[in-house]
């Protein structure tokens, strides 16, 4: 388990991003959001972001790609 949290940043996959409008002005640390990660037996990764302040929730679906093997996936 140890050798999961290894990972180094010339080893992160960027997959896809979404971006979560609304999110008023609050002094550091104030405001609070919530943020899912769900994968399923397929590889396909599910992200989710809510403000708890106003509810504001976006999110993804990312399919698994054809350059990340299911080494990279696990």
């Amino acid at each position: 388990m140890q050798e999961q949290w290894g990972a180094k940043v010339k080893d992160i996959i960027f997959l896809d991003e979404f971006f979560l409008h609304g999110i008023p002005p609050a002094p550091k640390g104030k405001e609070k959001m919530n943020v899912l990660f769900s994968i399923d037996v397929n590889g396909i990764l599910e992200v989710s972001a809510e403000l708890v302040s106003n509810g504001n929730k976006r999110g993804i679906v990312i399919a698994r790609s054809g350059n990340i093997s299911k080494d990279d996936i696990k």
